[in-house]
């Protein structure tokens, strides 16, 4: 079990030995973390948090302006962002082009993919033809299908920012990360 609240010392104490009498692993990762915690300088954790938090607002936030503006949920719309991205890692690992030409690149992906598909899917949205809603979970798996055999499928790459970033109370953070933030 993965304890991720920011309960007590005691509380924790308590679950941890709840957990250990039927047989189960523990591992306290305090989100928010506690005056120990801090001290010690283990707010990985709530660092991580926040990059990631900060990328799923971003995602939130355009899928809001998205629905707000067309009344349609784009099932698609991460997915879109995700061709881009495997547009970005395919160009520069399997290409060698560098980063600001393969992201300019990507963004241009990006943005005509969209641009496409709400032109198509917005074109007659009552018309009797595929409504909008069930044409982006459609461009979302054909899109998933295109990265997995033209683009290289799940792989990693080099981050495009090197160094080691900085360290804020015994965390490491980035250059990608403070990026991010």
């Amino acid at each position: 079990v993965v304890e991720c609240s920011s309960i007590s010392l005691e509380g924790s104490a308590e679950l941890r030995k709840m957990l250990a009498g039927k047989g189960v692993e523990y591992l306290a990762a305090p989100v928010s973390g506690n005056a120990k915690v801090i001290k010690a300088g283990k707010l990985t954790f709530v660092v991580s948090g926040l990059a990631g938090g900060a990328s799923y607002a971003l995602l939130a936030l355009g899928l809001v302006l998205v629905n707000r503006s067309s009344r349609i949920l784009n099932f698609a719309q991460g997915e879109i962002g995700a061709l881009a991205t495997f547009v970005v890692a395919s160009l520069v690992v399997d290409h060698g082009w560098g980063w600001p030409l393969a992201i300019g690149v990507g963004l241009a992906v990006g943005a005509t993919t969209s641009g496409a598909a709400g032109a198509v899917l917005m074109r007659n949205p009552s018309g009797g033809r595929v409504p909008p809603l069930v044409g982006t979970v459609a461009l979302l798996a054909f899109l998933v299908v295109v990265e997995a055999k033209w683009l290289g499928g799940n792989r990693s790459f080099p981050t495009p920012l090197g160094g080691n970033g900085i360290t804020l109370a015994g965390v490491v953070l980035t250059p990608t990360r403070l990026l991010v933030l």
